[in-house]
């Protein structure tokens, strides 16, 4: 069965050590949970340009930005599983209206993302974008997905 866990753990295994390499510090608990909030934005993103919903994915990536702060800065992490699950809920509810005709902007919104937060080579960062497309295209399209 298709769920967005397989989806996130797939990208997670294309972007490999070029993402931990960035936001991999610290206990290894953090950098996970960094690193799943960093797919998170990915896919928020492209799902997002998809949907025509931009704007929200902007506001997602602040709120990486400001989880990776309260990691870096030790803050306490108990709310992570309820931020996580939010963030998962938006992502699936933004899913059901996604558009195919945004598919281009929605790849090189993730691109740049990459290219901007993880500091990959443009090249690098458009196979790895075309890589979160295509997963993210296939897992929308599932029939298997609740």
């Amino acid at each position: 069965m298709k769920d967005l866990q397989s989806l996130l753990d797939e990208i997670e295994d294309d972007l490999g050590l070029d993402v931990y390499s960035i936001y991999g510090g610290g206990s290894h608990f953090a950098a996970e949970a960094v690193v799943t909030h960093f797919i998170l934005a990915l896919v928020f993103a492209y799902v997002a340009e998809l949907s025509g919903l931009a704007g929200l994915a902007h506001q997602h990536r602040q709120k990486f930005k400001e989880f990776v702060r309260r990691v870096r800065d030790g803050d306490d992490l108990s709310n992570l599983y309820k931020e996580t699950s939010e963030l998962r809920e938006q992502i699936a509810a933004m899913a059901d209206g996604a558009q195919t005709q945004h598919e281009k902007a929605a790849r090189d919104a993730v691109q740049a993302q990459l290219i901007e937060d993880v500091g990959l080579s443009t090249a690098k960062a458009e196979k790895y974008a075309e890589k979160i497309q295509k997963r993210t295209v296939d897992f929308l399209d599932s029939d298997e997905r609740p």
